[in-house]
C-alpha cells in the first residue's frame, strides 16, 4: 500500500494505491517486483467544504507608522464561503480624515470613497478631509457589498500578489506632497501599515496606539508565533460594531 495526498479544486484528499505482482518466481530467478501488474486505487468521497465560512478583518494605517498607529484609519471585514465565487465586504470604521479608497489588485472596490461606504451622506470639507467614523464611539457599520473572487479565495496567503486577499488602501491628500499614498500588506520585516486579523478583533479608539489597546502587540511584532496578543485587549480602549 502507498498513500498519496493530492489537491483538486482546493480540496485535499488522500488516495490509496494497492499494487500487485502477477507472478511469484522461484528463488534465484528473475522477477521485476515492480508491483504494477495490477493496481487498484481507493479514492474516498470528496470532503464537502462549501458551507465553511471564513471571516477576517483588515485594519490599516493611512500614513504608516508616522502618526498615532491606532490601525483604525480603515477597518473592513471580509467574509467568504468556501467554494463560492463571491466575498462579502463590510466597511466598519474610518479613522482617517483623508479621501480613502479600498482597493483589490490595484482596483477600487465598492464604487465609492470609503467614508461614504459607511455613511453615504458624509462629504469632505474645503481641504478635502472627511469626518472620522466609528473610532471615538461605536457606530453602525456600512452596507455590505460583494466582490467576485475565485472559489479557493483566502486572506491567509503570504508572500505573493494575493497576500491578504490582494486588498490595499489608496489615500488622496489634497494640496499635499505626495498627493497619493498607497498602502499594501507588509513585506517580511517591514513595519505593517495593514494587518489581517480574526473577525472578533476590536480596533483601538481614535489616537490610542495598538500597544496601548493591546499591550502584547509588541511581543507579536518580535515573535510572530505569539498569536495570543489579541487576548491582551484593554476593554475601554477598543471599539467594535456589527
Amino acid at each position: 500500500f502507498t498513500t498519496v495526498t493530492t489537491e483538486v479544486d482546493g480540496v485535499r484528499r488522500s488516495r490509496t494505491f494497492l499494487g500487485f505482482e502477477d507472478t511469484q518466481m522461484p528463488a534465484g530467478t528473475y522477477c521485476d517486483n515492480d508491483l504494477n501488474d495490477l493496481v487498484i486505487i481507493f479514492e474516498p468521497a470528496p470532503v464537502i467544504i462549501d458551507n465553511t465560512t471564513d471571516e477576517w478583518i483588515l485594519a490599516a494605517e493611512d500614513l504608516g507608522d508616522t502618526d498615532d498607529f491606532d490601525f483604525n484609519d480603515m477597518v473592513v471585514s471580509v467574509k467568504h464561503v468556501a467554494g463560492h465565487e463571491t466575498a462579502e465586504i463590510t466597511p466598519r470604521a474610518a479613522g482617517g480624515v483623508y479621501e480613502l479608497y479600498l482597493t483589490r489588485n490595484g482596483q477600487t472596490v465598492g464604487g465609492k470613497e470609503f467614508h461614504q461606504l459607511i455613511s453615504p451622506s458624509v462629504t469632505a470639507d474645503e481641504n478635502g478631509q472627511y469626518p472620522m467614523l466609528n473610532t471615538s464611539a461605536a457606530g453602525a457599520a456600512g452596507e455590505t457589498f460583494t466582490i467576485d473572487v475565485p472559489k479557493t479565495f483566502s486572506m491567509a496567503t503570504y508572500g505573493n500578489v494575493d497576500q491578504m486577499g490582494g486588498f490595499g488602501l489608496k489615500v488622496i491628500r489634497k494640496n499635499q506632497t505626495p498627493s497619493e499614498v498607497v498602502v499594501t500588506p507588509p513585506a517580511k520585516g517591514d513595519t505593517p501599515q495593514m494587518i489581517c486579523v480574526p473577525a472578533n478583533f476590536k480596533w483601538p479608539k481614535e489616537r490610542v496606539s495598538m500597544e496601548v489597546a493591546y499591550p502584547s502587540f509588541g511581543d507579536f511584532g518580535l515573535n510572530y508565533t505569539n498569536v495570543d496578543w489579541m487576548k491582551s485587549q484593554v476593554a475601554d480602549k477598543v471599539l467594535s460594531n456589527k
